[in-house]
Protein backbone atom coordinates (compact mmCIF):
# COMPACT_ATOMS: atom_id res chain seq x y z
CA UNK A 1 0.00 0.00 0.00
CA UNK A 2 2.16 2.66 -1.18
CA UNK A 3 6.13 3.00 -0.55
CA UNK A 4 6.62 6.42 1.55
CA UNK A 5 10.40 6.01 0.82
CA UNK A 6 10.43 7.91 -2.52
CA UNK A 7 7.51 10.07 -4.51
CA UNK A 8 4.83 11.72 -3.05
CA UNK A 9 1.34 9.97 -3.68
CA UNK A 10 -1.92 10.76 -4.41
CA UNK A 11 -5.00 7.89 -3.10
CA UNK A 12 -8.16 7.91 -5.23
CA UNK A 13 -10.98 6.09 -3.11
CA UNK A 14 -13.58 4.85 -5.67
CA UNK A 15 -17.05 3.84 -4.59
CA UNK A 16 -20.27 4.08 -3.94
CA UNK A 17 -21.67 6.01 -1.13
CA UNK A 18 -22.13 3.88 2.33
CA UNK A 19 -18.95 1.73 0.80
CA UNK A 20 -16.27 2.18 3.62
CA UNK A 21 -14.09 5.32 2.49
CA UNK A 22 -14.48 7.34 5.04
CA UNK A 23 -13.98 4.79 7.63
CA UNK A 24 -10.74 3.21 5.55
CA UNK A 25 -9.19 6.30 5.22
CA UNK A 26 -9.38 6.87 9.28
CA UNK A 27 -7.88 3.62 9.64
CA UNK A 28 -5.24 3.33 7.12
CA UNK A 29 -4.20 6.26 5.76
CA UNK A 30 -5.18 9.03 8.91
CA UNK A 31 -2.37 11.08 9.72
CA UNK A 32 -0.07 9.97 6.57
CA UNK A 33 -2.25 11.48 3.97
CA UNK A 34 -4.13 14.99 3.80
CA UNK A 35 -7.81 14.54 3.48
CA UNK A 36 -9.14 16.05 0.78
CA UNK A 37 -13.11 15.33 -0.34
CA UNK A 38 -16.33 17.50 -1.63
CA UNK A 39 -18.10 16.35 1.35
CA UNK A 40 -16.17 18.34 3.80
CA UNK A 41 -14.69 21.31 1.64
CA UNK A 42 -18.33 21.73 0.47
CA UNK A 43 -17.12 23.18 -3.15
CA UNK A 44 -14.83 22.20 -6.36
CA UNK A 45 -12.83 25.13 -6.44
CA UNK A 46 -12.12 24.75 -2.36
CA UNK A 47 -11.21 21.22 -3.11
CA UNK A 48 -9.18 22.08 -6.42
CA UNK A 49 -7.20 24.43 -4.02
CA UNK A 50 -6.68 22.23 -1.29
CA UNK A 51 -5.42 19.71 -3.61
CA UNK A 52 -3.32 22.32 -5.52
CA UNK A 53 -2.02 23.39 -1.94
CA UNK A 54 -0.88 19.21 -1.54
CA UNK A 55 0.57 18.81 -4.92
CA UNK A 56 2.77 22.43 -4.34
CA UNK A 57 3.75 21.09 -1.17
CA UNK A 58 4.90 16.77 -2.33
CA UNK A 59 1.96 16.04 0.27
CA UNK A 60 0.70 12.50 0.23
CA UNK A 61 -2.58 13.32 -0.43
CA UNK A 62 -6.45 11.28 -0.32
CA UNK A 63 -9.03 11.74 -2.62
CA UNK A 64 -12.41 10.38 -0.70
CA UNK A 65 -15.04 11.15 -2.90
CA UNK A 66 -17.63 8.44 -5.22
CA UNK A 67 -15.10 9.11 -8.45
CA UNK A 68 -17.12 6.04 -9.83
CA UNK A 69 -16.78 7.60 -13.29
CA UNK A 70 -13.34 7.70 -15.14
CA UNK A 71 -14.04 11.52 -15.86
CA UNK A 72 -14.44 12.07 -12.34
CA UNK A 73 -10.66 10.08 -11.80
CA UNK A 74 -8.88 12.04 -15.01
CA UNK A 75 -8.70 15.23 -13.26
CA UNK A 76 -7.09 14.30 -10.21
CA UNK A 77 -4.68 11.75 -12.30
CA UNK A 78 -4.07 14.42 -14.49
CA UNK A 79 -2.85 16.88 -12.09
CA UNK A 80 -0.85 14.89 -9.61
CA UNK A 81 0.72 12.79 -12.60
CA UNK A 82 2.09 16.72 -13.57
CA UNK A 83 3.50 16.85 -10.62
CA UNK A 84 4.97 13.60 -10.89
CA UNK A 85 3.26 12.12 -7.89
CA UNK A 86 2.54 8.02 -7.65
CA UNK A 87 -1.51 7.15 -7.70
CA UNK A 88 -2.86 4.93 -6.09
CA UNK A 89 -6.51 3.29 -6.39
CA UNK A 90 -8.87 1.79 -3.93
CA UNK A 91 -11.87 0.57 -5.49
CA UNK A 92 -14.36 -0.11 -3.03
CA UNK A 93 -16.84 -3.43 -3.91
CA UNK A 94 -20.17 -3.45 -2.24
CA UNK A 95 -23.59 -4.43 -2.99
CA UNK A 96 -26.06 -1.68 -3.41
CA UNK A 97 -28.23 -3.32 -1.13
CA UNK A 98 -25.63 -3.46 1.76
CA UNK A 99 -24.57 0.29 1.00
CA UNK A 100 -28.20 1.26 1.73
CA UNK A 101 -28.42 -0.78 5.03
CA UNK A 102 -25.16 1.05 6.36
CA UNK A 103 -26.60 4.35 5.33
CA UNK A 104 -30.09 3.52 7.31
CA UNK A 105 -27.68 2.76 10.39
CA UNK A 106 -25.83 6.08 9.93
CA UNK A 107 -26.80 9.21 12.27
CA UNK A 108 -29.36 11.22 10.32
CA UNK A 109 -27.36 14.02 9.33
CA UNK A 110 -24.40 11.78 8.39
CA UNK A 111 -26.90 10.07 5.82
CA UNK A 112 -27.05 10.71 1.66
CA UNK A 113 -30.28 10.28 0.47
CA UNK A 114 -30.99 6.53 -1.02
CA UNK A 115 -31.40 8.38 -4.80
CA UNK A 116 -27.07 8.72 -4.25
CA UNK A 117 -26.13 5.39 -3.71
CA UNK A 118 -28.79 4.10 -6.39
CA UNK A 119 -27.06 6.81 -8.70
CA UNK A 120 -23.84 6.26 -8.31
CA UNK A 121 -24.23 2.16 -8.39
CA UNK A 122 -25.87 2.53 -12.02
CA UNK A 123 -22.78 4.87 -13.44
CA UNK A 124 -20.21 2.80 -11.93
CA UNK A 125 -17.31 2.60 -13.92
CA UNK A 126 -14.47 0.10 -12.85
CA UNK A 127 -10.87 1.71 -13.26
CA UNK A 128 -8.24 0.56 -15.11
CA UNK A 129 -4.39 0.66 -14.40
CA UNK A 130 -4.32 2.22 -17.99
CA UNK A 131 -6.05 5.60 -16.54
CA UNK A 132 -2.39 6.41 -14.83
CA UNK A 133 -2.55 4.33 -11.80
CA UNK A 134 0.57 2.87 -10.35
CA UNK A 135 -0.94 0.65 -8.08
CA UNK A 136 -5.10 -0.51 -7.95
CA UNK A 137 -6.53 -2.18 -4.90
CA UNK A 138 -9.98 -3.72 -4.54
CA UNK A 139 -11.65 -3.30 -1.03
CA UNK A 140 -14.31 -5.17 0.70
CA UNK A 141 -15.90 -4.48 4.05
CA UNK A 142 -16.29 -7.62 5.89
CA UNK A 143 -16.76 -8.72 9.35
CA UNK A 144 -14.00 -8.58 10.45
CA UNK A 145 -13.23 -5.63 9.00
CA UNK A 146 -11.52 -4.50 5.92
CA UNK A 147 -10.03 -6.82 3.12
CA UNK A 148 -7.57 -5.48 0.74
CA UNK A 149 -6.34 -7.19 -2.38
CA UNK A 150 -4.50 -6.89 -5.68
CA UNK A 151 -7.15 -5.64 -8.18
CA UNK A 152 -7.63 -7.47 -11.50
CA UNK A 153 -9.22 -6.11 -14.70
CA UNK A 154 -12.23 -7.42 -15.97
CA UNK A 155 -14.44 -6.43 -13.17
Amino acid sequence: MGNSTHKSELVIFIGIPASGKTSFYKERFFPSHMYVSLDQVKSRSAERELLKFCLARNRNCLIDNTNVQRSDRARYIAAAKSRDFRVIGYCFVTKKDEALMRNAQRPESSRVPDIAIHSAYAKMEYPKMREGFDELYFVRLTDDGFSVEDYYEGK
